[in-house]
């Protein structure tokens, strides 16, 4: 039992090479070139083609014909070129205004009157007003205002553009520092 399996297994791993070299993983054309006697078995075994002499003459050295789609081949690939060009200049467009968007600083303030009268609305009627004003006013506003009386704003809000701007206020948030904060310097560590 055991010389028959081990021939089966022999001749699986016979068959996969076998495929792998018909495949051309294995590559057993260039192994049959630097080797002749290689070269007969694998022709007897179909792996690698006979060798035929080359014959001489005119028609061999003649010129191939002229591909006629060479222009055409030719066009594309200028044009592949080119609209990679563009490709690539509109990403670094792309990336330039993304980072001068990120750059840009808010520089809206709203009044401590304003806020006043802000915190008087109804919040139906002040998220009807903030639906008209910028997302960096309605931020500004927000953060100034009593939290119940903001909280209430953004309940009447959009659930879209509530979640926007508390985005935006976390990020302005976590932009400001924060008092009494005194950065701990890391404990020295000994090496034993």
């Amino acid at each position: 039992m055991k010389v028959v399996l081990a021939i089966v297994g022999l001749l699986i791993l016979i068959g996969v090479g076998y495929g792998l070299a018909f495949v051309g993983i294995i590559p057993v054309r260039s192994m049959a070139e630097k080797n002749p006697a290689l070269k007969k078995v694998l022709v007897a075994i179909k792996l690698a083609p006979k060798t035929t002499k080359t014959v001489t003459t005119a028609h061999a050295t003649a010129k191939p014909a002229p591909d006629p789609l060479a222009g055409e081949r030719a066009a594309l690939a200028a044009e592949r070129m080119q609209l990679e060009q563009q490709r690539a200049a509109m990403q670094k467009k792309a990336v330039t205004r993304a980072v001068m968007a990120s750059n840009t600083v808010s520089v809206v303030t709203t009044s401590p009157k304003v806020v006043a009268i802000y915190e008087t609305m109804k919040p139906a009627e002040l998220a009807a007003l903030f639906e008209k004003l910028s997302d960096d006013q309605v931020c500004d506003a927000l953060m100034k205002m009593d939290e119940q009386k903001a909280g209430k704003a953004l309940v009447a809000m959009s659930p879209a553009r509530a979640a926007k701007i508390t985005t935006q206020m976390n990020r302005a948030m976590a932009a400001r520092p924060q008092p009494g904060f005194q950065p701990q310097p890391a404990p020295a560590t000994t090496v034993q």
